[in-house]
């Protein structure tokens, strides 16, 4: 986009090529130490990994489903019609368990939301612009996903994790 354009929520996805697994590996020790009074600094700069592939979006038409309810409802410039969200099943492995899952469609904000939200400042979008969506909600037991950490003192131990992401099993529309 030119500097200073706006992107309507409605168009949002029309921006959007396509999608990569982003891991922000928090170092959860350090970030309580430090929230008060910096916030999450060196914590959030711990690590990120990034997925080898993009998926396109093309790919992923058919796991478009209504995005869950928003409460509170968004400002009217991110208020989306229909406002879609991806069904994408996300878990995290430890040593070969399955320690948690959660799926991508219980974000509070959308993709298309949070890209218009991105540029309702005039920011010019341009092409490679990653802008990771952070952490998911859901209301499931098997959810910590969306908050997962290793408790500890620091030491790390030789763990192998494993994060993935794979269209859901329910029936997905267009």
């Amino acid at each position: 986009t030119e500097l200073g354009a706006t992107v309507p929520v409605d168009a949002a996805h029309d921006y959007i090529g396509g999608v990569v697994l982003v891991n922000d590996w928090s170092a959860r020790d350090i970030q309580a130490w430090e929230y008060r009074p910096l916030g999450p600094f060196l914590g959030k700069s711990f690590a990120t990994s990034v997925s080898p592939w993009v998926v396109t979006m093309e790919a992923l038409a058919p796991y478009w489903v209504d995005a869950p309810p928003q409460d509170p409802a968004p400002l009217p410039y991110l208020a989306a019609k229909p406002n879609r969200a991806l069904d994408l099943r996300l878990e995290v492995e430890l040593n070969g368990t399955v320690i948690c899952q959660t799926d991508f469609r219980n974000m509070y904000w959308t993709m298309g939301q949070q890209l218009a939200h991105v540029a309702s400042n005039g920011t010019a979008l341009r092409s490679a612009i990653s802008t990771p969506a952070g952490r998911c909600r859901d209301p499931s037991p098997t959810s910590s996903a969306a908050s997962w950490s290793c408790p500890g003192t620091g030491r790390s131990r030789s763990t192998s994790a494993t994060a993935r992401a794979a269209p859901s099993s329910r029936t997905a529309t267009r």
